[in-house]
């Protein structure tokens, strides 16, 4: 008796059976298999292109903003020399910067949660701004500090106190501190500045006070102190003299240092942004945008 292949397909070896079974998956599903991968390549790069539109495009933006002069502090009228750390009314520009960002994680909480705790891509430069931002507000301390040292070494000299009430008749106003604060720093540090130029003028009153003023370039005028022809001259002479002294200058040297160190951070952080959104690589991780 001869022998007989038994199967579905006679005289067919079973590598072939298995092979022509492989082929058979292959032409009717591989084009299903590689639609699904396309689909999903695709949901992932749309995710990724989110975050980057969202988050990261308008982040790096931010970081090209110019906050006027990097060393420069504006102040709250609220404050009183002495209570920085009661009041934190001395705020530099850099702090702006933190919270514009912060707007934009806020506007966008889910992608960022997603950014920050998934995506290995955003992961590092979200740690990485957290110990930025850790970093600015110790320099903006010490800004504080340096602040409230000038102000109170100010009214010692003068023997005049910040103003309290509108009717006092001797007085030094909080402007003036700020003014010569931010005149000290970036003289120092060579930066062209519109309070390196300010013009002091002093005018008697019909009472027989005297006031210490200077004016905008819009012509408006910002009175300083109040007191007499006295008081007025050693303010005059604490402008300009206290910028040049040596205990001054040295720590306004170490504010600008601190302040390069930060500059060079945030450079580095808008470079690695920038990476980031010219990237054409996939996003890594999974979250729930992808699931």
């Amino acid at each position: 008796m001869e022998n007989t292949t038994i199967g579905i397909i006679p005289n067919m070896e079973p590598m072939d059976l298995i092979l022509g079974i492989i082929t058979a998956i292959g032409v009717f599903f591989g084009p299903w298999f590689a639609s699904r991968y396309l689909e999903k390549w695709k949901i992932i790069r749309e995710h990724f292109d989110d975050i980057k539109k969202k988050i990261v495009e308008p982040w790096e933006s931010e970081l090209d903003k110019n906050y006027e002069f990097r060393f420069i502090i504006s102040v709250d009228l609220k404050p009183r020399i002495g209570y920085v750390e009661k009041y934190p009314g001395v705020r530099g520009h850099f702090l702006f910067l933190l919270e514009e960002v912060e707007r934009i994680f806020k506007k966008e909480e889910g992608l960022f949660k997603c950014a920050r705790e998934t995506h290995s891509n955003t992961k590092g430069i979200i740690h990485t701004w957290g110990e930025f931002g850790e970093k600015l507000k110790g320099y903006e301390h010490e800004c504080a500090l340096f602040f409230d040292e000038i102000g109170k070494d100010v009214c010692r000299r003068a023997q005049l106190p910040l103003l309290n009430k509108v009717d006092d008749n001797r007085y030094i106003k909080v402007i003036f501190i700020e003014h010569l604060y931010n005149k000290l720093i970036p003289e120092i540090a060579g930066v062209k500045s519109r309070y390196c130029d300010i013009q002091l003028m002093a005018r008697k009153n019909p009472n027989g006070s005297y006031e210490l003023y200077y004016k905008e370039s819009d012509l408006k005028e910002r009175l300083y102190a109040k007191g007499t022809e006295e008081d007025i001259e050693k303010c005059k002479t604490i402008f300009k003299e206290m910028p040049e002294e040596k205990s001054y200058r040295e720590k306004a040297e170490g504010i600008i240092e601190l302040a390069n160190k930060i500059d060079t951070e945030k450079k580095n952080i808008k470079w690695e942004l920038k990476r980031i959104i010219d990237s054409k690589g996939t996003l890594k991780g999974k979250c729930d945008y992808l699931k």
